[in-house]
């Protein structure tokens, strides 16, 4: 779903620099969530693992909600595209 969001929401000048800040974004999380995983695993249980990866798509989507929203002024830049 995250994959096709920068073309539907964004200008086409801008979408290639927020796919790419995501890819980034994405390649430092899988860094320091495998880290954190083995840390967790090893201290604690699976457990906390489940309850967290459950959560986060939820998070996600309501950060995404939130902050990509449709502004009474329009974009002076013209970055963000209205529906």
């Amino acid at each position: 779903m995250f994959l096709s969001l920068p073309s539907d929401v964004f200008h086409p000048d801008a979408v290639a620099s927020v796919s790419g800040l995501g890819g980034t974004g994405a390649g430092i999380g899988t860094l320091i969530s495998t880290y954190l995983i083995g840390t967790i695993s090893d201290r604690f249980s699976f457990q906390p693992i489940v309850i967290v990866g459950s959560v986060i798509p939820c998070v996600a989507t309501a950060i995404l909600v939130l902050m990509v929203r449709t502004k009474k002024e329009p974009d002076p830049e013209g970055i963000v595209l209205t529906f």
